[in-house]
């Protein structure tokens, strides 16, 4: 099966470094020189805390997210909003530019997630299968919603092949070895 290579320079978006070293990391490969590695964990806040809106009035309408307001192209469907109240226990919280997540098969896989943005009164709840990533002063946000969607791609190929999921992966796996010998 013939793919489009995204390296090359006169089709990317982006000028390529001029010099690379390896990661150290096997399945990243190399990097640009001046790039560290680095977990996420110690360059976000992952889940964080909704006390940070204890001190908002309980009837204060904030934006309220259900799995289904989440697209897969990092879109929000933000017509609905419910009272702080109503949504502090029981769902996830999270605030304008903060990095949403899918945590649960099939959404992950399917790379359900976006960004935050223009939330109602700038705080948000919603599903309980998200996982909140909140941008420390090194990371760029739109750059851990990239990094997410490629997550899902690649547990989306992993689950092909029989890696993840459940049942019996023999097929799948006998077929993902086939594909790529052909």
């Amino acid at each position: 099966m013939a793919t489009a290579s995204s390296s090359s320079s006169s089709t990317s978006r982006y000028k390529p470094y001029s010099r690379y070293k390896d990661s150290g990391v096997e399945w990243l490969g190399k990097i640009p020189e001046a790039w560290e590695v680095k977990r996420l964990r110690y360059m976000a806040e992952i889940n964080p805390s909704k006390s940070e809106v204890d001190d908002v009035d309980l009837d204060q309408a904030v934006s309220f997210l259900p799995m289904e307001s989440i697209g897969e192209d990092g879109s929000l469907d933000l017509d609905t909003a419910r009272p702080l109240g109503s949504v502090y226990q029981g769902f996830t919280y999270f605030r304008d530019n903060d990095v949403l997540i899918a945590k649960i098969t099939p959404c992950f896989e399917n790379g359900k997630g976006a960004i935050a943005e223009n939330l109602r009164n700038g705080i948000g709840f919603g599903t309980t299968e998200l996982h909140v990533l909140r941008s420390g002063s090194e990371l760029d946000r739109r750059f851990r919603s990239k990094f997410s969607q490629r997550i899902s791609a690649a547990t989306r190929a992993a689950d092909d092949c029989g890696v993840f999921g459940s049942g019996d992966g023999e097929d799948r796996q006998s077929h993902c070895q086939k594909g790529a010998a052909d």
